[in-house]
């Protein structure tokens, strides 16, 4: 990209996806700066291995059965989705802030202790355990008090501290995991089970560009649906939206294992895309392509035209280096909207709770979502593929080697797409 942004904005540099940062006011950077919006991570906790108690990983683990067919979605799964992150090192969500929600997602299970130059990675990819709640400790008390009020409670693994694409992130805690498949899913699966969560959500904003990091995704996808405990086994991915641009391999792994997903949390901030500024329709903002049509081929091309399986992603405030935040106001727009192309969607989600103050922001978009709501027939029948009858994780023999210390570069967004930097706000 060299010393200067074209138009003074942060965007990608051809043909390797490098990106460049400068302000919104056109102020070139001398070098590529990180995402100004990343959230300050939790106090450094070494990675706690489970008790010796839980069971460990077999050689050769027996291939996992497929999951069985889904069952109809009800309108409180659906479109009436509100959907939460919580930062785990960030304070506890009120009651007033709860009361909105149907999930809440703790964020994040990692197997790093945080660092200010770059996160140590367990290199043999163990995951923390106990995984904090909010405040960074465990409070199982509020785990089984929103469990018990109906509240579905996700642990999602990953985030930007694992690794992130872009340009100056150097954390690359991911590669350290490739090849340990069966380790991660037991693992994940035995603090599913301690913890009482309701599944797992898989937050990967790193580079996908090679067999390892392919299969790993695809292999835990599948090895989590079909080895959490039922009735725990939600299983979801919150990808960064140009990752899940069709044709991307991350995208191919989605939609060959949709039969694996209970729904899909596209983030439609910090990418090419701007909903809160120019809403939703068919065509583009001038050289800024609409989310609308990447949210239908999602809808239409990896979920066989149930709109219930795509929740739809915005940042509150954390992302203001890209313009990507969106008012209550504006993200009920954007709601009010989809509702117009999709009548029964999958609803919303957002980063972060702790920006979620007394509950206003979800309460101005739960008005939009309710007031259009028109998923009581039920939604439409998938047309998903089925899947394998015996799916098999690749899962190669672990290694400890270290990872290479300068990941290979992303693939290049499609010809025309200009991309800005992930401010990694959902990270």
């Amino acid at each position: 990209c060299g010393v200067a942004c074209p138009s003074g904005n942060s965007t990608v540099c051809q043909p390797y996806g490098e990106y460049c940062y400068a302000d919104l006011g056109g102020e070139a950077c001398a070098t590529p700066a990180p995402p100004s919006s990343t959230p300050v991570p939790p106090t450094p906790v070494p990675p706690t291995p489970l008790p010796p108690t839980m069971s460990q990983p077999s050689a050769t683990p027996p291939p996992p059965p497929p999951p069985p067919p889904p069952g109809p979605i009800s309108l409180e799964d659906s479109e009436n989705r509100m959907i939460a992150y919580l930062g785990n090192w960030q304070a506890c969500p009120t009651a007033s802030q709860i009361a909105e929600y149907t999930h809440i997602v703790i964020a994040f299970a990692v197997t790093y202790t945080w660092n200010p130059t770059q996160n140590l990675c367990s290199q043999d990819c163990t995951i923390g355990y106990p995984v904090p709640i909010c405040e960074n400790i465990d409070q199982q008390e509020l785990v089984d008090e929103w469990r018990a009020m109906g509240k579905k409670v996700i642990l999602s693994f990953g985030g930007a501290g694992m690794g992130g694409s872009w340009a100056g992130d150097n954390n690359d805690c991911w590669e350290y995991c490739y090849g340990r498949q069966q380790s991660v899913i037991n693992q994940l699966n035995n603090i599913v089970e301690k913890q009482n969560f309701d599944g797992v959500d898989i937050d990967f904003e790193y580079h996908y560009d090679t067999q390892a990091a392919q299969d790993f995704l695809e292999d835990i996808t599948v090895g989590l649906k079909t080895t959490l405990p039922s009735g725990q086994n939600i299983i979801t991915h919150a990808p960064m939206e140009p990752d899940v641009v069709e044709g991307t391999a991350y995208y191919n792994i989605l939609k060959n294992n949709a039969a694996y997903l209970d729904f899909l949390l596209p983030q439609y901030y910090n990418g090419f895309t701007r909903p809160a500024i120019d809403g939703l329709s068919d065509s583009s903002n001038g050289s800024r392509p609409n989310a609308l049509p990447h949210y239908n081929t999602l809808v239409t091309k990896m979920f066989g035209g149930d709109a219930t399986k795509v929740v739809f992603g915005f940042c509150i405030s954390d992302c203001s280096g890209t313009g990507s935040n969106a008012s209550g106001q504006q993200a009920a727009s954007v709601m009010t909207q989809l509702h117009s192309t999709h009548t029964c969607n999958g609803g919303a989600f957002f980063w972060v709770v702790n920006h979620d103050t007394n509950g206003a922001w979800s309460n101005e978009v739960n008005g939009a979502i309710s007031s259009s709501s028109s998923c009581g027939a039920g939604p439409p029948t998938p047309t998903i593929a089925p899947p394998p009858t015996n799916p098999s994780p690749t899962n190669p023999p672990p290694t400890n080697s270290p990872p290479s210390s300068t990941p290979p570069p992303p693939p290049p967004p499609p010809p025309g797409v200009e991309l800005v930097a992930s401010g990694g706000a959902r990270c």
